[in-house]
């Protein structure tokens, strides 16, 4: 493309060899202009297509170095955990448990093979599951529990390639349980990082390890309304009160850094969308939208030049939103109208930037089916078409000379 524009710059006209090969490189130039206008989407448009039909929740999505997207979501239809993939072409979808589970998380393993961390609260029982070559491999936390609590797993993959699950437990007293198991060689260590009487302690769980090799949580605490990060240090679990909040989802740059969406009570109908970011130190908090009653089921992730992108839903307009910062603040866009909104239910989005710094969406629809949305690349592939009509045009002039 580069070539061909060096050959179609104005200097070049000036050194044409007469009217036919300025007529020729006139005729190109304007080809080409046309079609990359009109290939190329306009600002801020979103392309959506469906992935899979039925009752569905929850989905999870990560994108390779090759773009390559994996996600995981749950079938209430079924009754299953799921996974799609996408080639950048098509999605195709397989089953990966036939049993209800808990809200999943996906994460990738040094290798960049899909893995998923997920609690079956039917048999009391947490699973990574790996897709490899030959299919699915499955790993049982091996330690019983008493009462697995559905709200989420949280999985992360640390340096060495070893995964880590956090999860909830009820136990027969009804205190809450916060517990973290990691494979340590061949074995799993289980530990308590937190515990309560009663409530739902340790909802919207997320997990992510540090530049140090360290654990990182956030969950929530419903009975102060706020969110907690607790680390795990070589003498233990520091566990600190760090946000006031409620849904939330973290994720981690190149240097280390988390980053959390979150959403803000204001009131019982006023929710807002917040944005926090550690920098080891303390938390850096912004607003990114005040709209009544917004940020619910929100998502976010970051790009390899450490801006954070972040999905949400809107119930207010009830649309999907799309919020990206830049230098300027927080840029948002409207993505799709036809999304799942519905007071107090939990069905949350997923995002995820690809290494062109190109966001890719999976939400749940208005009839609960589960859709992608991204903003294409400008594409030019009618360039092929216009270059012919003007070889054409001058092979024509040839002969009439």
């Amino acid at each position: 493309m580069q070539v061909l524009l060096r050959f179609l710059h104005p200097l070049h006209f000036e050194k044409s060899e007469g009217g036919s090969m300025h007529a020729f490189r006139l005729i190109l130039w304007l080809c080409v202009a046309s079609c990359s206008l009109s290939a190329a989407p306009a600002a801020g448009q979103w392309v959506s297509r469906p992935v899979a039909s039925g009752d569905v929740s929850a989905p999870r999505v990560v994108s390779t170095s090759t773009n390559e997207l994996h996600a995981s979501f749950i079938s209430w239809a079924s009754g299953s955990l799921n996974y799609a993939n996408f080639n950048g072409t098509t999605w195709a979808t397989e089953e990966v448990a036939a049993e209800f589970t808990t809200f999943p998380d996906m994460k990738l393993t040094q290798g960049g093979l899909p893995a998923i961390g997920y609690g079956a609260p039917d048999s009391n029982s947490v699973y990574v599951a790996t897709r490899g070559v030959g299919g699915w491999a499955f790993e049982e936390i091996p330690f019983e529990f008493n009462d697995i609590q559905w709200f989420s797993a949280a999985l992360a993959i640390d340096q060495a390639d070893q995964p880590a699950v956090a999860f909830m437990e009820r136990d027969s007293s009804n205190v809450c349980h916060v517990l973290y198991a990691q494979r340590e060689s061949s074995s799993w260590v289980l530990e308590e990082v937190d515990q309560q009487n009663g409530g739902d302690l340790g909802t919207f769980m997320e997990m992510e390890f540090d530049s140090q090799g360290r654990a990182n949580l956030l969950y929530y605490r419903p009975q102060t309304g706020s969110l907690l990060h607790a680390v795990r240090e070589t003498d233990g679990w520091t566990v600190q009160e760090v946000l006031a909040g409620g849904q939330s989802r973290m994720a981690i740059d190149q240097s280390g850094r988390l980053h959390v969406a979150y959403q803000r009570f204001n009131s019982t109908q006023h929710r807002d969308l917040m944005y926090a970011v550690y920098d080891g130190a303390n938390w850096l908090v912004e607003e990114v939208d005040v709209a009544p009653n917004t940020g619910w089921n929100l998502d976010i992730a970051v790009s390899a030049d450490g801006v954070p992108h972040i999905c949400y839903t809107d119930y207010g307009s009830q649309t999907l939103k799309y919020a990206r910062r830049d230098g300027s603040g927080w840029q948002i866009q409207d993505v799709t109208d036809d999304v799942f909104y519905a007071q107090y239910e939990y069905r949350p989005n997923g995002i995820t930037v690809d290494e062109q710094g190109i966001p890719h969406i999976l939400y749940v629809t208005s009839n609960y089916g589960l859709a992608y949305a991204t903003i294409p690349e400008p594409s030019l592939v009618l360039l092929p078409a216009c270059a012919l009509v003007a070889l054409a045009y001058r092979r024509r002039r040839r002969q009439t000379h």
